[in-house]
C-alpha cells in the first residue's frame, strides 16, 4: 500500500463522494476510481458499498479508515520530530503577486503548523524574471499562475484552475446588465495589469478576437490592490482573479460582469529546480537521499504537491 492511493482512500472515506474526493485532491473521478479499486484488489476486500443515498464504508473500510488517520497522524508527527530544527537558511520564495498575496498564506500558515521552526523569504516576482531566479537558486520556490515553464532543469506541479473574471464598479452602467458582448468592452476604459500577465494577455486576445481592443483607453498597473480601487472608484473595467477580488464581490463593492463568451482560466503553478527531487517521485523520496540544505526545501515541495487550496 502506497501514501498515495491511503490519501485518495481517505478523503473519499471522509465525504463518502468520489466527486468530491477528486475535486479536493486535484484528480479527475476516473483516477479516485482507479485507485479504490486497486487498493480493494491489494487488500482483496470491499472498502465501500452502494446504498440508496450513494456510497457508505463498509466495514473493512471503516477499519482501514480508522488505521489511515493514525498513519497519517503517526508519519505528520514523525516529520515533525526529525525536522524540529531550525533551518541555516530560509526557503525562498517568489512569485505572481495574485499567488503570494491571496493564495499562500494559508499554505504557509498549515505547513508551519507541522513545521515551526520553517523560515521562508517571500518577494513578488516579475514573471520574466521567475526562469532565471530559479535557475541561479536566487529562489528555490516559484508560484504562477502563468503556462507552466518549458524550460530544462525545472519541474511544475499544478493545483488546479483558476477563473478570471471581468469586474467593474457597481455604479457602472455595464453592472445592471444580465449579460455583457464582448463588442461592448471596446468603448470601456480598461485598467490592465503588467505585460506579460496571464490576465492582461487572456483579456487582450479576447478583446483583438472580437476586434473590440481599444488600446487608446488602457491604464497598466503593477497591483492589483490598485487596480482594485480604481475599479470601485468607476474608473473602468479589469480582468482579475476571482480569488483576488472575492472580498469586493461578496461586500458589493466590485461586480463581476456576465460574459458568454468568456473562456479567460489560469492554473495555479508550484515551479521549482528538478534537481530538489532527482530522478525520484514525490512520495517515494527518501529524505536520507538529500543532504541538510535540501531536506527543508524538499519537506516543503512535497507539501505542496498534497496540499490542496480551498
Amino acid at each position: 500500500m502506497d501514501f498515495k492511493k491511503l490519501r485518495t482512500f481517505q478523503c473519499a472515506a471522509r465525504t463518502l463522494n468520489f466527486s468530491e474526493a477528486a475535486e479536493q485532491l486535484g484528480y479527475v473521478q476516473s483516477a479516485v476510481t482507479n485507485q479504490i479499486k486497486a487498493l480493494e484488489s491489494e487488500l482483496n476486500v470491499q472498502l465501500f458499498v452502494r446504498n440508496g443515498r450513494g456510497v457508505a464504508l463498509s466495514q473493512s473500510g471503516l477499519q482501514l479508515f480508522d488505521y489511515t488517520q493514525k498513519l497519517f497522524s503517526l508519519r505528520d508527527e514523525a516529520r515533525a520530530a526529525v525536522q524540529n530544527v531550525p533551518l541555516a537558511e530560509p526557503i525562498k520564495i517568489g512569485g505572481h503577486e495574485t499567488v503570494i498575496t491571496y493564495y499562500l498564506p494559508k499554505l504557509l500558515k498549515e505547513y508551519s503548523l507541522e513545521n515551526p521552526n520553517a523560515r521562508f523569504a517571500i518577494q513578488p516576482t516579475p514573471p520574466a524574471k521567475l526562469k532565471n531566479e530559479l535557475l541561479t537558486q536566487n529562489l528555490d520556490v516559484a508560484f504562477i499562475l502563468e503556462a507552466p515553464f518549458q524550460r530544462q532543469g525545472l519541474a511544475v506541479h499544478t493545483f488546479q484552475q483558476e477563473e478570471i473574471v471581468l469586474v467593474c464598479a457597481n455604479s457602472h452602467p455595464l453592472a445592471a446588465k444580465a449579460n455583457v458582448e464582448v463588442h461592448e468592452l471596446a468603448k470601456q476604459h480598461l485598467l490592465l495589469t503588467e505585460k506579460g500577465c496571464c490576465y492582461r494577455n487572456q483579456f487582450e486576445r479576447l478583446l483583438i478576437s472580437a476586434g473590440a481592443y481599444n488600446t487608446s483607453a488602457v491604464s497598466e498597473f503593477v497591483s492589483i490592490e490598485t487596480i482594485k480601487a480604481c475599479v470601485a472608484l468607476n474608473m473602468g473595467i479589469a480582468a482579475l482573479s476571482k480569488v483576488s477580488a472575492a472580498k469586493e464581490l461578496a461586500k458589493g463593492e466590485l461586480i463581476a460582469l456576465n460574459l458568454p463568451d468568456n473562456s479567460m482560466r489560469s492554473s495555479v503553478h508550484c515551479v521549482f529546480k528538478d534537481s530538489v527531487f532527482k530522478n525520484k517521485g514525490f512520495e517515494d523520496q527518501n529524505l536520507s537521499d538529500v543532504n541538510d540544505s535540501q531536506t527543508a526545501l524538499t519537506n516543503f515541495i512535497q507539501f505542496c504537491q498534497r496540499y490542496t487550496f480551498q
